[in-house]
């Protein structure tokens, strides 16, 4: 090798060396100059909701079982049958007066209307903080959104009238010219005499499309100059506008996307912000399943008032409408030999959670009684309108289970009812759920960012399961309940960082 190649090389290396002596220095300044990273409790952000118990709803029918309810706009006007005898299919048990009304049916729909647009407001306000990060997805929505509201206003404008529009007239006597009182603080006559030869002009006071102060000057050119002197100018119509349900809701989504375009909010914020929006859409569906329940029963109400057996059977029991209704028990009861029956769903991830045979607890929306019911079929086939009864994930399919639940309970057909069960046992433990936001996915692997026993940060792999609520995330294995673990994101929060414990509060600035 000549000695122009060794030195050459001899260089190389020179510079390599001096190269990794300054990164390591930067970077030993770098550490030295970082925050320690905060870690919080594990268990303040986990739940084990869905360990061994879970919960399903819907509504209730019956089988060869009829019982007669009335409620507080109902009397009984004559009762066909006494305890004991048999009927047939078609025959008269009883007659009842209400003094229910058309009206009462338009406000239950009304209400049942109103919660839909709340929902269809939450689930607006849902899709934008999913795409809170998207500065175009934002504006491309907001611009969607106050076109829908300009033409909501158009439906509102087109049944209570329209505020006129200043300014308006032609400046006679008859019609005068009203213009906005404070766009006209300086006058110059000559100007407004220019083109014609007398002006009746409106000075007014602009609130908002509500004109008030009105006052008028006519002004009239002579050989001179002018001539003014003050008339009382009839007031414009001023029609007081209430915004429709579907201009609030609009608003409100425009003002929730502005808002988040104007504010860079945390990914924690924005995580529980989410939580909360789901949660109250979740809540609406299911007031809203109620309400539809509830008008159904008034639509019944308010037919005939004559109750006709469901199906040959005997009449097991007539009681005094006053006690009945006072003890939420049926005036009269027909029975077949059936009972009550419940169709629920379950996903297709927990199928194997539910048994035929299994015991269920039953809680009645109507009265708030709890019953015990009993599994007794499983479908083989998942349901084309679960939709309806169930609020979970919409990316799988819903298998209908079916529950049975004795005559002897306290129950109506249509009931809305909440079910309970214990998962069948397969020997696991519960099941913990951490908030989402702690979990990053990189290369396809799903990692939380803990403190370890040296009191350094560290990434750790972990295996993860089921979603719940949309904002936590099942944690199979990788990490416990006692540990620390920090927000994954920020320039400190680096593996091997320093940390120090900190409350679950100060995470959100509290």
């Amino acid at each position: 090798m000549n000695k122009t190649l060794k030195r050459v090389i001899l260089t190389i290396v020179i510079i390599a060396v001096v190269i990794a002596a300054i990164w390591g220095i930067l970077t030993v300044i770098r550490a030295s100059g970082r925050k320690p990273v905060n870690v919080y409790p594990a268990s303040y952000f986990t739940t084990t909701y869905w360990g061994d118990e879970s919960e399903s709803y819907g509504m209730v029918t019956t089988d060869k079982l009829q019982k007669i309810y009335l409620s507080e706009t109902q009397t009984v006007k004559e009762v066909y049958v006494s305890e004991g005898d048999s009927v047939s299919k078609g025959d008269k048990l009883l007659a009842y007066d209400t003094t229910l009304t058309d009206i009462e049916l338009e406000k239950a729909q009304i209400a049942i209307d109103k919660s839909e647009l709340e929902k269809t407001t939450a689930e607006g306000e849902l899709k934008s903080l999913k795409n809170a990060t998207s500065t175009e997805y934002l504006q491309a929505q907001a611009s969607s959104l106050e076109k829908q509201l300009e033409a909501a206003w158009e439906k509102v404008y087109a049944e209570q009238g329209k505020p006129v529009e200043l300014p308006v007239g032609s400046g006679t006597g008859e019609d005068p010219y009203y213009v906005d009182r404070s766009e006209y603080s300086q006058l110059n006559p000559e100007e407004l005499l220019a083109e014609r030869e007398e002006l009746w002009l409106a000075l007014v006071r602009n609130d908002g499309g509500s004109y008030t102060g009105y006052t008028g000057l006519h002004f009239e050119k002579t050989e001179s100059g002018y001539t003014l002197s003050v008339f009382d100018p009839p007031e414009l119509p001023s029609p007081e506008i209430v915004p429709s349900d579907e201009v609030t809701s609009l608003e409100t989504q425009i003002n929730r996307v502005y808002d988040l375009m104007a504010n860079s909010y945390p990914k924690a914020e924005i995580a529980r912000m989410l939580a909360e929006t789901e949660k109250k859409i979740s809540d609406l569906e299911l007031s809203i399943k109620i309400a539809k329940v509830e008008l159904a029963q008034k639509e019944k109400e308010i037919s005939d008032g004559v109750v006709l057996s469901d199906f040959d059977g005997v009449v097991m029991a007539v009681r005094d409408a006053q006690e009945a209704f006072v003890n939420s028990e049926a005036v009269l009861e027909v029975s077949g030999g059936g009972g009550y029956y419940v169709t629920c769903y379950v996903s297709e991830l927990e199928r194997n959670s539910v048994q035929v045979g299994q015991s269920v607890t039953v809680n009645s929306w109507m009265n708030g009684m709890m019953y015990e019911g009993e599994i007794v079929e499983l479908k083989d086939y998942p349901a084309d309108n679960a939709d309806a009864w169930t609020s979970g994930n919409s990316n799988v399919s819903w298998y209908p289970f079916v529950i049975f639940i004795s005559a002897d309970a306290n129950l109506q057909e249509y009931d809305y009812v909440s079910v309970t069960y214990q998962k069948a046992s397969d020997g696991a433990e519960n099941s913990m759920f951490l908030e989402s936001f702690f979990i990053r996915t990189e290369n396809g692997k799903t990692y939380v960012m803990v403190q370890n026993e040296s009191g350094l940060l560290e990434k750790r792999y972990v295996s993860t399961g089921r979603d719940l609520w949309g904002s936590y995330t099942e944690i199979l294995s990788g990490l416990s309940e006692e540990e620390f673990v920090a927000f994954p994101y920020g320039q400190d929060v680096t593996e091997g960082a320093k940390t120090v414990q900190a409350e679950a509060s100060e995470l959100y600035n509290y």
